[in-house]
């Protein structure tokens, strides 16, 4: 047998193609999937952004309810007592923060207390909460988030 005039591939060569081809596609799904997944992020993020700019013009608009500390969510609960437009937006912008998975919203005056510098005592902070992961065994409040456990989060400083 001439072993120069071979011609064709042989099935191990096929095989070491097929290998190299395959491992190049599960990577270009893989990159595929991060994509995805951080185009769902940024879109969250986008939302968080959205709803605290929504809120912040509705208390803009409504500066008597604001003296009077009206726009006060803990936990996504509004304080007890409050009426009228600052409920209303209160209770509309609950349900629009709850489109995003898990989502949850705070409000609170800005205080010498407060966990970030706010040196205007008339000014809130408006806190966005979403479970970005989707897993119901993360659940932590902290913003900046401080693990992977933790929520993701947008704060704003209204003045």
């Amino acid at each position: 047998m001439n072993m120069a005039a071979q011609q064709g591939v042989t099935l191990l060569e096929v095989l070491i193609a097929l290998l190299v081809l395959s491992v190049g596609l599960l990577g270009v799904a893989a990159l595929q999937t991060k994509s995805l997944r951080f185009s769902q992020m940024a879109d969250m993020q986008q939302r968080a952004i959205q709803l605290a700019r929504n809120i912040s013009e509705h208390m803009q608009a409504n500066p008597a309810g604001v003296r009077r500390g009206d726009y006060v969510l803990t936990r996504g609960q509004p304080a007890a007592g409050i009426t009228g437009p600052a409920l209303a937006d209160l209770q509309a912008w609950q349900r629009q923060v709850a489109t995003l998975p898990a989502g949850t919203g705070m409000i609170m005056p800005c205080t010498p207390s407060t966990p970030i510098s706010c040196t205007n005592i008339d000014g809130h902070i408006v806190t966005v909460y979403w479970n970005a992961a989707r897993d119901p065994a993360t659940g932590g409040f902290n913003c900046p988030p401080q693990s992977s456990d933790d929520y993701r989060c947008y704060r704003q400083i209204i003045r």
